[in-house]
């Protein structure tokens, strides 16, 4: 029996993929805001840079399955 262990999943409303290189920008927007890291260890993580850091190493996780 084969396991995917990074499943896509989807109904009539939604898709739940798993992260890929092409999300960079859309996920950056949506974490750009200094308040959405306001009580996390790395406040600065709104920061361009230090965000893709941050994703880079997500990103790398998920390829490795």
């Amino acid at each position: 029996m084969n396991f995917d262990n990074q499943p896509s999943l989807t109904n009539g409303f939604i898709t739940l993929r798993p992260l890929a290189a092409a999300d960079f920008e859309g996920v950056f927007k949506a974490a750009s805001d200094p308040v959405t890291w306001a009580g996390h260890p790395t406040r600065n993580r709104h920061q361009r840079d230090v965000f893709r850091s941050a994703f880079d190493f997500l990103l790398q996780a998920v390829e490795k399955g």
